[in-house]
């Protein structure tokens, strides 16, 4: 007796954890057509506690995508052992055929920077991460790390959805060095659960409904994301709403940090790495 239900338990944990993630299909791609966006992070009081402005490039070589997000900690939380304004800037760079080539990100405002550099060599990554004064290397698999995201925000523009489909999607932590833990590449399961209605800044639209550990988003039919819910420790419940692209915010908050946008020759020196 012991060992049916011993069998049965495992058969219903291999269902339930393993099979999902054997069964996960590639990625949808990405559908980021060139242009500004911008997204309102809020807390469940609806007060906003920051912001984020994507810059989108894509050609039919390599498609780079800017973000900066510009973070007030202390709205969410009295927890955080720092004040201010946060600065998070990420810059994504994906070959033709949406393979992660280089990713970069930078936090500054807290206690000290964080910096996060990863570039592609074959199917690996070389990861290299700064804290301070110091620097630590670790390898990623890029076979695993075509979705590559941060836990403030796991979803962004993505290409044809269907109700069922799956993938695995990989997470960076950036405030986890800030808080003292070691930085990982978490994995996930990102699944399309369903269609259904959401109220959009007033309008009912019918929307994909996107489901991860801690997050949900919705999407529109050409996978914009329109809204998502993502919970996260000590922090709460966090809404990240699309809307209206604000250029002057965005100068504004350009202004607090050093950092320049992407330049030229980075795109250039990943098609290199590759013979593209």
């Amino acid at each position: 007796m012991l060992g049916i239900t011993w069998t049965l338990a495992m058969a219903a944990l291999v269902h339930r954890d393993v099979l999902p993630y054997w069964l996960a299909e590639d990625s949808p791609g990405r559908a980021l057509r060139a242009g500004d966006f911008q997204t309102g992070i809020f807390n469940e009081r609806g007060d906003r506690v920051g912001t984020t402005w994507v810059n989108a490039t894509p050609t039919a070589d390599v498609t780079t995508v800017y973000s900066l997000s510009q973070l007030d900690i202390g709205k969410v939380t009295g927890l955080a052992p720092f004040s201010g304004p946060l600065l998070l800037e990420t810059v994504v760079i994906f070959s033709g055929d949406n393979t992660l080539d280089d990713f970069k990100l930078n936090l500054m405002g807290g206690p000290m920077p964080v910096r996060v550099s990863a570039e592609r060599f074959g199917s690996d990554f070389a990861c290299t991460v700064r804290l301070g004064d110091s620097t630590m290397t670790m390898p990623f698999d890029g076979r695993t790390s075509s979705v590559l995201s941060e836990t403030l925000r796991p979803f962004t523009h993505m290409g044809k959805l269907h109700v069922g489909q799956s993938w695995r999607l990989r997470l960076l932590d950036p405030l986890a060095l800030l808080k003292g833990e070691a930085m990982e590449f978490q994995t996930e399961l990102a699944r399309v659960t369903r269609r259904e209605q959401q109220s959009i800044n007033g309008v009912e639209l019918e929307c994909y409904r996107i489901e991860t550990r801690g997050a949900i988003a919705w999407a529109d039919d050409e996978g914009r994301i329109l809204r998502q819910e993502v919970t996260l420790p000590f922090l709460g419940k966090w809404i990240l709403l699309d809307e209206p692209y604000d250029a002057a915010a965005r100068r504004a908050a350009m202004t607090l940090t050093r950092i320049s946008t992407p330049r030229k020759e980075s795109r250039d020196r990943s098609r290199r790495r590759e013979g593209r």
